[in-house]
């Protein structure tokens, strides 16, 4: 798109300025700057200053410098993975990949950062008559620039940490004798929790009851994640509920075999089937509406294909390049709503690309897993009953990002391991 081509240009010049008009109206006008964070910033404008982090590093005849975005800013595609060799911009999965082990286990898959990152590197160590379009160029040696492209955004992070604190309103209710009680470490157990018998610990020492709080329960609108109307089946009596380990992994036992469960992956496995099954999505209105700012490539998606939108029950106007939601889905937390609109903006970009079919299942995916439990959530044995009851109707055993749901340990592999 030309859109698309001009925001490299401008990324990558921004001594330059740029009048670019549309119909006859200026879709941009910027002057030119010193300082490429207000560059970034005029093509980016829904990110902000505290978003990017500095890169500048310098190890033999190779320099980056430019911005990165904190881990938590990630989009869904590497469309906006902006990388310069000496000035020129290309598009080299290698360099790319480089990019992303840098920031190492804080991107999860499928999950791609913003960059804008200038490569210098010697004239003599490069072959530019590589590609027809001159979008790659051929090193004389790769790695000492993979290795300086990894190292300086993994340097950079480590220099930049980022804290945020949210606090859950339903949990700031709680008195202080249940927040103490909460915090404080759980007592060290034996044997499985069954489902069927009362809660209590059988510790090294005194036992004592298993309190409500070991098993926080989550919000009511959490719980309708979970469709109530499903009855239990009596099948699921032949598993028996372990426990929980660091709030992750849910473990259960058959009578030959130990079951290690990804909570947030098998839940968002079970909404993705549910939502593709379903494919309605009810809107909730918003008692005052959500701006969120787009940049011009998405108002130019948006203006072609944005009434996609509302068939996944969200209810919004455009209004110069800001995009005001009026209506969100019931499943989608209003703090999530920002993220998740530019990712669909950006999945509707590439459905010529990928297909409807897919570009469909991106989306649902994006939804299911921002409305999934997450690392952290202490589920009820309740909640906890119902998801192993969803899992046994689960065809594909892996989250829709491709992640596996379960662990199957058997007891003859068990046997083997301690030479019974």
């Amino acid at each position: 798109m030309v859109t698309e081509t001009l925001q490299r240009f401008m990324l990558g010049s921004p001594a330059i300025s740029f009048l670019f008009r549309r119909d006859g109206e200026p879709v941009y006008n910027v002057v030119k700057t010193e300082e490429p964070l207000e560059r970034i910033l005029s093509v980016y404008p829904d990110l902000e200053r505290d978003d990017l982090i500095p890169v500048d590093l310098s190890e033999k005849n190779v320099r980056v410098s430019g911005f990165v975005t904190l881990p938590e800013k990630f989009r869904g595609n590497r469309l906006r993975e902006n990388l310069f060799i000496n000035g020129r911009y290309v598009r080299m999965p290698i360099l790319n990949f480089a990019v992303e082990r840098g920031y190492g286990e804080s991107l999860m898959k499928g999950r791609f950062p913003s960059t804008v990152l200038f490569i210098h590197v010697d004239t003599s160590e490069i072959d530019v008559n590589v590609h027809p379009q001159k979008l790659e160029v051929k090193f004389s040696q790769n790695q000492p620039v993979l290795n300086a492209l990894q190292r300086a955004v993994r340097e950079a992070l480590r220099g930049r940490q980022s804290f945020r604190i949210t606090i859950d309103r339903d949990r700031a209710s709680q008195t202080d004798e249940e927040n103490k009680a909460e915090n404080e470490p759980p007592a060290r157990r034996q044997g499985p929790l069954k489902l069927n018998e009362s809660t209590t610990t059988r510790g090294y020492g005194t036992a004592k009851p298993l309190r409500a709080s070991d098993f926080r329960s989550i919000s009511t609108d959490r719980l309708n994640r979970f469709d109530r109307e499903m009855a239990i089946p009596e099948s699921i009596s032949d598993l028996t509920l372990v426990g929980m380990l660091n709030e992750r992994y849910v473990i259960a036992r058959t009578d030959d075999s130990l079951m290690i469960i990804d909570q947030h992956a098998a839940h968002e496995r079970i909404l993705f089937d549910q939502l593709k099954t379903s494919k309605h999505f009810p809107s909730q209105y918003l008692t005052s509406e959500i701006e969120i700012r787009l940049d011009e490539l998405e108002v130019e998606t948006f203006a072609q294909k944005g009434e996609r939108l509302e068939d996944f029950g969200f209810q919004v106007i455009l209004r110069n390049s800001s995009l005001f939601v009026k209506g969100v889905p019931q499943m989608i937390d209003v703090t999530q709503v920002s993220t998740l609109v530019h990712e669909i903006i950006e999945e509707l970009r590439l459905e010529v690309l990928e297909g409807p079919e897919k570009v469909f299942d991106n989306i649902l995916s994006s939804m299911a897993c921002r409305r999934a439990v997450k690392t952290g959530d202490k589920l009820s044995e309740e909640e906890l009953r119902e998801l192993l009851v969803r899992m046994s109707n689960i065809e594909m055993p892996v989250c829709p990002h491709g992640r596996p749901l379960i662990m199957k340990i058997g007891l003859k592999d068990l046997d083997r391991f301690f030479d019974r």
